[in-house]
């Protein structure tokens, strides 16, 4: 997710073009300004039932996320509407014969291993530049990103996807982007994003059992998107290492593309893939899809609590990691995995904590009533 401030932007080095500069500097201007606050949009007589509905939701997920121990940092308060499907353009390039990708580095937040672009004209031709450089290139649209805390995150009418899992979308999205406001370590795009789904797909589920209740409409439908998620996910992680190990190979080059084509061709199929998968589109899924049995690991030594668990992962810092852009989150995760989850409160509660577990209950109990 994008999550330049505009004083960064202003601030690039040499490696990025004034272009991309002016373009998201521009774009984030224009989010700002054209903001409305929640309320208002809700209460205005010309806005349409559904988008009333859906933002009406928004402030319960936030109040009972933050009862888990993520903090809305001034997000989700406002409105924008954003013309077309996409708040923004993601490029992703990578190295045709190996899973190496092309990485920018700005002032202060890192190196990312995608660039985002507010407008589709601009991304298509950063694309085109890209290939014409020798670069794999995979373009793809966003309906959300985050700026990290640097400004007062709207929710975007891109986010409001049609379809019966409506609602569990807007969840999830709202879920991951509070998530990057929370917790986000220097020059890990792959752990940073990873952690935002673990914990978005996660908390939704169980969001939407205790809004509409265990058997309604709104979870199954969210539980079988997810689950077809999961299925697609693991075809595309197969063939990720089917193809890493074939670029590792001591194959000559011409081999090597002749079975790649033959994998990815295979691979669309079988993943029941819309666009052409390429060494970069795989980039991108493994950017929002590692270290899940290890986090799963982690929550289970939280006792299941997402408090604690958030705890956790945010104690991490840039030297806990081997190198940028870390793939292998197990050595980074094992040792609070080991330290058993620290707990955040003592085993046995002081009156005090008590009072406390029951105002916690109370205001739970308000979330789901408003």
């Amino acid at each position: 997710m994008i999550r330049l401030p505009l004083a960064v932007l202003l601030a690039l080095t040499s490696c990025t073009s004034i272009r991309y500069v002016s373009q998201a500097a521009h774009g984030q201007l224009w989010l700002l300004r054209d903001a409305e606050p929640i309320d208002a949009v809700i209460a205005d007589p010309d806005t349409d039932d559904r988008t009333r509905r859906l933002l009406t939701e928004v402030p319960r997920v936030q109040a009972w996320a933050q009862l888990r121990g993520l903090q809305s940092k001034g997000n989700y308060r406002r409105f924008v509407h954003r013309p077309g499907a996409a708040a923004v353009w993601y490029v992703t390039a990578s190295r045709p014969l190996a899973f190496i990708p092309k990485m920018w580095g700005f002032p202060i937040v890192g190196c990312f291993p995608m660039l985002g672009w507010f407008s589709l004209d601009e991304a298509l031709a950063f694309r085109d530049q890209l290939q014409a450089e020798g670069w794999e290139v995979y373009l793809r649209g966003a309906i959300a990103f985050s700026t990290g805390g640097w400004f007062d995150d709207p929710v975007l009418s891109t986010m409001f996807l049609e379809g019966p899992n409506e609602t569990g979308d807007l969840v999830n999205v709202i879920v991951h982007e509070t998530v990057h406001a929370n917790v986000l370590v220097r020059d890990q795009a792959f752990f940073n994003e990873s952690v935002a789904s673990f914990i978005a797909d996660g908390m939704t589920g169980e969001y939407l059992a205790a809004r509409f209740g265990a058997g309604s409409a709104e979870l199954a439908v969210y539980r079988e998107a997810l689950a077809l998620s999961q299925r697609r996910g693991e075809i595309l992680l197969a063939g990720y290492r089917e193809l890493d190990a074939l670029y590792r190979s001591g194959l000559a080059d011409a081999d090597k593309l002749r079975r790649k084509r033959h994998i990815l061709d295979r691979l669309r199929r079988d993943a029941e893939l819309e666009v052409e998968a390429n060494n970069a589109m795989l980039l991108g899924f493994r950017t929002y899809n590692i270290g899940f049995a290890e986090m799963t690991a982690l929550l289970r030594s939280c006792d299941g609590d997402w408090s604690r668990f958030i705890a956790q992962v945010k104690r991490l810092q840039p030297e806990d990691f081997p190198q940028p852009l870390t793939e292998d989150l197990t050595p980074v995760l094992r040792p609070l995995i080991r330290a058993r989850c620290t707990p955040v409160h003592p085993r046995w509660p002081s009156a005090k904590g008590r009072a406390a577990a029951r105002s916690r209950r109370a205001e739970e109990a308000l979330v789901y009533r408003r």
